[in-house]
């Protein structure tokens, strides 16, 4: 074999052992970069608030013997640890409650919250369409999720208008996502069709045809 082949073999190796080097190192350190815990700046009073509530919790988790108790107990560890800071725990905590009811979306979107802080993008967008897939037609999912790949993710206007559409058809055409969607289109320039959708708010919301003609009004 020719000394020059050899050689490109040999460098081809060292990449590939390299690059998977690297890979190896990132996947063992993935969490570094997490946030863990925050200083929420709590009074002492209300420290000791969520404090005694996860004590609480976790004496009702030790004696819990079925599903239900033990999800609820799971949620109120997470939200306290959540109120406290600590969300390294509580990320834990929802991921117990997930893994005991893993077709409820209370939990996904507690996670989402969670992963949102800790700066785990990638997690928080998991969490949040699986809560969506499992209750496709809450309005008020639909519009966390799309703010998150608007503002955090940073998606093309093009995207962000399909994943309205999607919303819309979900929903039902939920006056909750018409109005956000008309403020959408009016920040992206499409001045008659937020026009229209401010109209559809006033169909389907009529007691909020006065802030809804406002918005025609300014556009």
């Amino acid at each position: 074999m020719p000394k020059n082949v050899k050689l490109g073999i040999i460098i081809c190796i060292v990449l590939v052992l390299g690059l998977g080097g690297v890979a190896i190192y990132q996947n063992a350190h993935k969490d570094d970069n997490l946030v863990k815990t925050v200083d929420r700046n709590l009074s002492q009073a209300d420290r000791d608030t969520y404090t005694g509530r996860i004590s609480a919790a976790q004496d009702s988790l030790d004696k819990s013997s079925n599903t239900d108790d033990k999800f609820n107990s799971y949620m109120t560890l997470a939200v306290n640890n959540y109120g406290l800071g600590q969300l390294e725990e509580a990320k834990k905590d929802y991921n117990e409650a997930v893994k005991l009811k893993p077709d409820t979306p209370t939990g996904y979107t507690g996670l989402f919250a969670v992963d949102q802080e800790m700066k785990d993008n990638a997690g928080a967008e998991a969490a949040i369409q699986k809560a969506i897939s499992l209750q496709p037609a809450n309005a008020g999912t639909w519009r966390q999720y799309i703010e998150f790949e608007k503002d955090v993710m940073h998606k093309s206007n093009a995207e962000i208008n399909d994943l309205y559409v999607q919303a819309l058809g979900k929903t039902s055409n939920s006056v909750d996502v018409m109005t956000v969607y008309a403020e959408f289109l009016g920040s992206d320039g499409n001045l008659e069709s937020a026009k229209e959708y401010w109209q559809k708010a006033i169909a389907a919301n009529p007691a909020g045809k006065d802030l809804y003609q406002k918005e025609i009004d300014r556009l």
